[in-house]
């Protein structure tokens, strides 16, 4: 893998020595890639996606759960405010019978 710095497409050593008089920002660095493969590199990225993986379906799952809830929640206030309105008007149709009342 060659990163390049600048303009030029001279390889250098991994000190990123300069690549001329004056171009001290214009260099170019060589990295080689490991020559053997990392099998437990391999397994922990794997593990990790994993890990995201499942992180990505409890996220799905609770936003799903979470607008149950809102919907659960929602026909409960309603239900709460007609239970309100309900008690209210029953309580003015006692008062006014008290009202009537002898006494």
């Amino acid at each position: 893998m060659i990163i390049r710095c600048g303009l030029t497409r001279r390889a250098v050593s991994k000190k990123a020595e300069p690549v001329g008089p004056g171009r001290d920002l214009l260099r170019t660095v060589r990295v080689r890639a490991p020559k053997r493969y990392n099998q437990s590199m391999d397994t922990e990225l794997k593990q990790l996606e994993a890990k995201a993986a499942r992180a990505v379906e409890q996220c799905d799952r609770l936003r799903a759960e979470n607008q149950d809830l809102r919907q659960q929640l929602a026909l409960r206030t309603d239900e709460v405010k007609r239970l309100t309105d309900k008690l209210d008007e029953s309580r003015r149709r006692i008062e006014a019978l008290l009202a009537r009342m002898p006494g």
